[in-house]
């Protein structure tokens, strides 16, 4: 998985993009089959494999398209032949055709509209680390693919160019739907795992909001925030909070074994396990955006590189979906928040236990100190995104 990911960041090519992303997928099926060999676990990971090879015929099919109207499968010189007087596509149509096929392809890789229906099913029937790793890793390479196979061919072209407008058009749908789609089902939710998988959803969504901006703005946006670096460190912060929310629910155990389940479960545990709450509020706090926490810095980077993205034609629509995303932060909030009540004024029905030892304790405290840490201090994470 870790060789895939890397591949997939320093791809200069489609042929090696495609395989980072399948390095990254197929330990996937495995681990998710092999962890838990129960029946719920089989068919989430039969689902999740079947409609993984169904993505990557989808995105293989819009790298054909480019191939075939550029004659090369290399980044750099698509990006040249993009910024030339001559741009490779003679019909504006091919264009949006390969860009409609390699953003449905990784969408399912981001869990975003409209193939994100299968991420609630298979986060609930998987082991808990397994939807830990679910929730982060092909987030980070699908949203990094877009940066690389897209992001930089897209931005060399003219900002009123058509096929850049179409664009915009496409990933401003996606990101508004992702958002409110993800938060509104995840108000509806009882059930842990399937409350975080809606989130990573709406998470999803703030981050096409980010890459966006990076199509609208071209070279604009860096006079504050760029479309990609905002991606970038909204990945970064989002890595801490989520995998420390999952930590806390792998480490906690009922008087019977069984693990936590539901919101209920979490009820009183400040006053059984105040230090295990205070991790979870950090890390809840960071999940929601509230200042001065790693999350808020990564929603503030995203909607800053939406507006200074904001010109011309389609200034207002930027703007509409900066105005979007806000609301549905503010509506994500009471999902977060009401765990948090929970823990804090709700009263406790069952002792809760501790498993895992100082492995599961030493990560999760990592994520939620560095939740902290860079919400107080955001400069080096920042700036490594801008580099």
């Amino acid at each position: 998985i870790q060789a895939g990911a890397m591949l997939t960041a320093s791809a200069n090519d489609l042929i090696l993009l495609f395989v980072g992303l399948e390095l990254v997928s197929i330990p996937t099926y495995l681990l998710l089959y092999l962890s838990r060999r129960t029946p719920s676990t089989q068919e989430a990971a039969t689902k999740y494999f079947f409609l993984s090879i169904f993505a990557s015929a989808l995105l293989l099919y819009g790298m054909t398209f480019l191939y075939g109207v550029a004659g090369t499968t290399n980044l750099k010189a698509l990006g040249a032949l993009a910024a030339s007087s001559m741009p490779y596509f003679p019909n504006t149509s091919l264009g949006i055709l390969a860009v409609v096929f390699i953003m449905a392809g990784l969408c399912f890789r981001v869990a975003a509209v409209p193939l994100h229906f299968y991420a609630p099913d298979v986060y609930q029937a998987s082991p808990l680390p397994i939807a830990a790793l679910l929730a982060w890793i092909p987030k980070v390479v699908g949203f990094v693919a877009m940066i690389r196979a897209l992001t930089a061919v897209l931005a060399a072209r003219e900002v009123g160019d058509p096929l850049v407008h179409k664009v915009v058009l496409l990933c401003w749908i996606i990101a508004a739907a992702t958002m409110t789609l993800g938060n509104a089902v995840a108000l509806l939710q009882a059930d842990l795992k399937r409350l975080l998988a809606y989130s990573s959803i709406a998470h999803a969504g703030y981050l096409m909001v980010g890459i966006t901006a990076a199509f609208a703005g071209g070279e604009r946006g860096i006079a504050l925030y760029h479309g990609s670096e905002s991606v970038l460190f909204y990945l970064a912060a989002y890595a801490f909070r989520t995998l420390g929310a999952f930590g806390v629910i792998l480490a906690l155990r009922k008087p019977d074994g069984r693990a936590i389940a539901t919101i209920d479960d979490l009820s009183g545990l400040a006053w059984t396990r105040p230090v295990v709450a205070l991790g979870m509020t950090i890390c809840l706090l960071s999940l929601l955006g509230f200042p001065f926490f790693a999350g808020f810095w990564g929603k503030f980077q995203i909607f800053a590189a939406a507006l200074s993205a904001a010109s011309g034609d389609d200034a207002r629509s930027m703007q509409a979906l900066a105005i979007i995303g806000m609301l549905n932060a503010a509506v994500g909030a009471f999902y977060y928040l009401r765990i948090i009540v929970l823990m804090f004024f709700g009263e406790s029905r069952e002792d809760l236990s501790l498993e895992g030892g100082w492995p599961v304790a030493a990560a999760t405290g990592t994520c939620a100190v560095l939740s902290l840490f860079f919400g107080l201090y955001p400069a080096p994470v920042s700036r490594i995104c801008r580099d």
